[in-house]
Protein backbone atom coordinates (compact mmCIF):
# COMPACT_ATOMS: atom_id res chain seq x y z
CA UNK A 1 0.00 0.00 0.00
CA UNK A 2 2.66 2.00 0.86
CA UNK A 3 4.12 1.37 -2.32
CA UNK A 4 1.31 2.06 -4.12
CA UNK A 5 1.08 5.48 -1.60
CA UNK A 6 4.65 6.48 -3.11
CA UNK A 7 3.80 5.59 -7.02
CA UNK A 8 0.94 7.88 -6.62
CA UNK A 9 2.89 10.54 -5.38
CA UNK A 10 5.64 10.04 -7.87
CA UNK A 11 3.04 10.13 -10.19
CA UNK A 12 1.12 13.32 -8.97
CA UNK A 13 4.49 14.95 -8.75
CA UNK A 14 5.30 14.17 -12.20
CA UNK A 15 2.21 15.59 -12.96
CA UNK A 16 2.57 18.65 -11.41
CA UNK A 17 6.00 19.14 -12.84
CA UNK A 18 4.69 18.18 -16.58
CA UNK A 19 1.95 20.46 -15.84
CA UNK A 20 3.87 23.16 -14.88
CA UNK A 21 6.56 22.44 -17.57
CA UNK A 22 3.21 22.32 -20.11
CA UNK A 23 1.70 25.38 -18.80
CA UNK A 24 5.41 27.34 -18.84
CA UNK A 25 6.02 26.72 -22.47
CA UNK A 26 2.33 27.32 -23.19
CA UNK A 27 2.48 31.06 -21.24
CA UNK A 28 5.99 31.10 -23.36
CA UNK A 29 4.23 30.33 -26.81
CA UNK A 30 1.22 32.55 -25.73
CA UNK A 31 3.73 35.40 -25.35
CA UNK A 32 5.68 34.97 -28.48
CA UNK A 33 2.59 34.84 -30.25
CA UNK A 34 1.08 37.50 -28.48
CA UNK A 35 4.68 39.52 -29.19
CA UNK A 36 4.26 38.40 -33.08
CA UNK A 37 0.24 40.02 -32.95
CA UNK A 38 1.64 43.01 -31.33
CA UNK A 39 4.08 43.54 -34.01
CA UNK A 40 1.83 42.64 -37.04
CA UNK A 41 -0.71 44.80 -35.54
CA UNK A 42 1.47 47.93 -35.09
CA UNK A 43 2.73 47.27 -39.07
CA UNK A 44 -0.25 47.34 -39.97
CA UNK A 45 -1.52 49.91 -37.77
CA UNK A 46 1.65 51.90 -39.57
CA UNK A 47 0.65 50.71 -42.68
CA UNK A 48 -2.99 52.18 -42.27
CA UNK A 49 -1.83 55.25 -41.28
CA UNK A 50 0.67 55.49 -44.48
CA UNK A 51 -2.43 54.90 -46.44
CA UNK A 52 -4.79 57.31 -44.85
CA UNK A 53 -2.06 59.77 -44.82
CA UNK A 54 -1.29 59.15 -48.56
CA UNK A 55 -4.81 59.41 -49.15
CA UNK A 56 -5.82 62.50 -47.65
CA UNK A 57 -2.60 64.20 -49.17
CA UNK A 58 -4.36 62.67 -53.07
CA UNK A 59 -7.49 64.06 -51.70
CA UNK A 60 -6.02 67.31 -50.98
CA UNK A 61 -4.00 67.52 -54.09
CA UNK A 62 -7.03 66.51 -56.27
CA UNK A 63 -9.09 69.22 -54.48
CA UNK A 64 -6.88 71.39 -54.80
CA UNK A 65 -6.63 70.57 -59.12
CA UNK A 66 -10.24 71.08 -59.43
CA UNK A 67 -9.93 74.53 -57.66
CA UNK A 68 -7.55 75.90 -59.97
CA UNK A 69 -9.68 74.21 -62.85
CA UNK A 70 -12.21 75.73 -61.60
CA UNK A 71 -11.16 78.89 -61.67
CA UNK A 72 -9.32 78.94 -64.81
CA UNK A 73 -13.06 77.85 -65.96
CA UNK A 74 -14.59 80.46 -64.35
CA UNK A 75 -11.99 82.56 -65.37
CA UNK A 76 -12.65 81.80 -69.05
CA UNK A 77 -16.29 81.66 -68.50
CA UNK A 78 -15.80 85.95 -67.35
CA UNK A 79 -13.53 86.79 -70.45
CA UNK A 80 -15.91 85.18 -72.63
CA UNK A 81 -18.94 86.60 -71.23
CA UNK A 82 -17.11 89.89 -71.68
CA UNK A 83 -16.22 89.50 -74.84
CA UNK A 84 -19.51 88.66 -75.81
CA UNK A 85 -20.60 91.85 -74.14
CA UNK A 86 -18.24 94.36 -76.34
CA UNK A 87 -19.05 92.67 -79.06
CA UNK A 88 -23.09 92.95 -78.56
CA UNK A 89 -22.19 96.59 -77.10
CA UNK A 90 -20.24 97.25 -80.64
CA UNK A 91 -23.56 95.55 -82.62
CA UNK A 92 -25.78 97.73 -80.93
CA UNK A 93 -23.56 100.65 -81.77
CA UNK A 94 -23.57 100.10 -85.44
CA UNK A 95 -27.24 98.84 -85.19
CA UNK A 96 -28.14 102.10 -83.72
CA UNK A 97 -25.92 104.13 -86.50
CA UNK A 98 -27.16 101.97 -88.85
CA UNK A 99 -31.06 103.08 -87.75
CA UNK A 100 -30.26 106.66 -87.61
CA UNK A 101 -28.80 106.69 -90.81
CA UNK A 102 -32.14 105.16 -92.13
CA UNK A 103 -34.03 107.68 -90.48
CA UNK A 104 -32.27 110.79 -91.81
CA UNK A 105 -32.89 109.27 -95.18
CA UNK A 106 -36.15 108.53 -94.41
CA UNK A 107 -36.60 111.72 -93.38
CA UNK A 108 -34.96 113.81 -96.24
CA UNK A 109 -36.73 111.46 -98.81
CA UNK A 110 -39.91 112.75 -97.34
CA UNK A 111 -38.65 116.23 -97.25
CA UNK A 112 -38.04 116.09 -101.08
CA UNK A 113 -41.06 114.00 -101.82
CA UNK A 114 -43.51 117.05 -100.01
CA UNK A 115 -41.69 119.49 -101.96
CA UNK A 116 -42.65 117.64 -105.28
CA UNK A 117 -46.15 117.24 -103.96
CA UNK A 118 -46.06 121.23 -103.23
CA UNK A 119 -44.74 121.96 -106.71
CA UNK A 120 -47.28 120.19 -108.56
CA UNK A 121 -50.04 121.41 -106.40
CA UNK A 122 -48.30 124.88 -107.19
CA UNK A 123 -48.80 123.96 -110.68
CA UNK A 124 -51.85 122.32 -110.75
CA UNK A 125 -53.28 125.87 -109.06
CA UNK A 126 -51.66 127.68 -112.01
CA UNK A 127 -53.69 124.79 -114.82
CA UNK A 128 -56.70 124.30 -113.03
CA UNK A 129 -60.19 125.57 -114.55
CA UNK A 130 -62.11 127.72 -112.21
CA UNK A 131 -65.96 127.01 -111.53
CA UNK A 132 -67.37 129.39 -114.43
CA UNK A 133 -65.37 128.03 -116.77
CA UNK A 134 -65.92 124.45 -116.28
CA UNK A 135 -69.34 125.48 -116.40
CA UNK A 136 -68.88 127.02 -119.64
CA UNK A 137 -67.28 123.66 -120.82
CA UNK A 138 -70.47 121.40 -119.46
CA UNK A 139 -72.90 123.34 -121.12
CA UNK A 140 -71.29 123.85 -124.28
CA UNK A 141 -70.55 119.81 -124.20
CA UNK A 142 -74.40 119.60 -123.06
CA UNK A 143 -75.20 121.09 -126.07
CA UNK A 144 -72.70 119.38 -128.62
CA UNK A 145 -74.26 116.13 -127.67
CA UNK A 146 -78.14 116.76 -128.12
CA UNK A 147 -77.08 117.64 -131.48
CA UNK A 148 -77.55 120.82 -133.66
CA UNK A 149 -80.59 122.13 -132.02
CA UNK A 150 -80.79 126.18 -131.54
CA UNK A 151 -76.75 126.58 -130.91
CA UNK A 152 -76.14 129.96 -129.69
CA UNK A 153 -73.76 132.16 -131.43
CA UNK A 154 -70.88 133.32 -129.37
Amino acid sequence: MREYDRRFQELESRLRAETERLENEHRRRAAALEEQLESRVEKLAAQQRQEAAARAAAIEDLDHRNGQALRTQRGELVASIEQLESDLGRSDARTREALAQCAGNLEAMLRALREELSVEREALRGDKVGREDLADLMAELSMRLRGPLDQPQA
